[in-house]
């Protein structure tokens, strides 16, 4: 109920690559990274309640809902002021500035792809847009940068109004490819800032291997919280998924070949076959349980990095 694997999960990576590339982190890149995806997560859990008749929803999505207006009113504020603190006085600005495309990512995501129903994302559409015009505005940007900003909170708030286009979008791209790359952008964010300026596409590949890893792990986890008779198979995918990120992270594509490479495909080929051996296994044991099974899926392949 703390809503605390998935910040576990982006310290585990995060510091893992660092360690993978001998980079030293700076000390408020963790902390940092674990507060903003601690809000994010509370975020998304409580706009999926909004609107939505209490019996329909599961025990998780329940606390939310009942505990929401602490949620929303201390818990997002207190960490969102921390993850700010942290970010204008602990993290190296050339750093901010690369983590800065997760805010349009972010805010794509919870537009398009929360549970909240359409009323409740237009009234959200309706008083949050204009806010977050005003504060835009209130910024020390550049004029480019506030239309940039403008057109976005436009188009966000055009997606959170029409439940049509929201209803395209999400045919196109599954909620949970959206969040697996979004996971892997994060995760991935300081490794790329530590080699700025070099010609390099590695850093990019290991964001794609990442983000298989991060989707298929939410995808079994969906898959096994819909009804046994409406799951889908989700050995192909995962085996597949194994064998692209094995031809990628030993192929040499695009120029981009390194020892940090392969061994990150080899941790996220260990991963996906984990997901499918708990698949195999447990998926029809209680949702908890399978979801504690597979987040550790997801923090056993790093370990090896602090071992060997």
């Amino acid at each position: 109920m703390l809503s605390l694997e998935a910040p576990a999960v982006a310290v585990v990576w995060t510091a893992s690559l660092a360690r993978l590339h001998g980079s030293k982190l700076p000390p408020g890149v963790l902390p940092g990274l674990a507060l903003v995806v601690w809000v994010i997560y509370l975020l998304d859990r409580v706009l999926d309640t909004l609107g939505q008749p209490e019996a329909e929803l599961d025990e998780r999505h329940r606390f939310y809902l009942r505990h929401r207006l602490w949620i929303a009113g201390l818990a997002v504020p207190a960490g969102a002021a921390a993850a700010v603190w942290l970010a204008f006085w602990r993290i190296p600005a050339g750093l901010l500035v690369e983590a800065l495309v997760l805010v349009p990512a972010v805010a794509f995501y919870l537009a398009v792809y929360t549970g909240a129903r359409t009323r409740s994302l237009r009234r959200l559409a309706l008083w949050g847009g204009p806010a977050m015009m005003l504060a835009l505005h209130a910024l020390p940007l550049s004029s480019g940068a506030k239309i940039a900003g403008s057109a976005l909170v436009l188009a966000l708030a055009l997606l959170a109004w029409s439940s049509r286009l929201r209803g395209w979008v999400q045919n196109l791209l599954r909620k949970e490819s959206a969040a697996g790359v979004i996971f892997a952008l994060g995760c991935t964010t300081f490794a790329r800032f530590s080699h700025q300026g070099a010609d390099d596409p590695v850093h990019w590949l290991e964001l794609m291997l990442l983000a298989f890893l991060f989707t298929g792990n939410l995808t079994v986890i969906a898959q096994q919280e819909t009804p046994p008779a409406n799951r889908r198979g989700q050995g192909v995918f995962l085996i597949g998924s194994a064998v692209f990120c094995a031809v990628l992270g030993h192929g040499g594509f695009f120029g981009g070949s390194s020892e940090s490479l392969r061994a990150i495909s080899l941790l996220v080929i260990a991963g996906l076959l984990l997901h499918l051996l708990l698949w195999k296994a447990a998926r029809h044991r209680s949702a908890e349980l399978f979801r504690v099974l597979a987040d550790a899926a997801l923090l056993l392949p790093p370990a090896w990095v602090w071992l060997r």
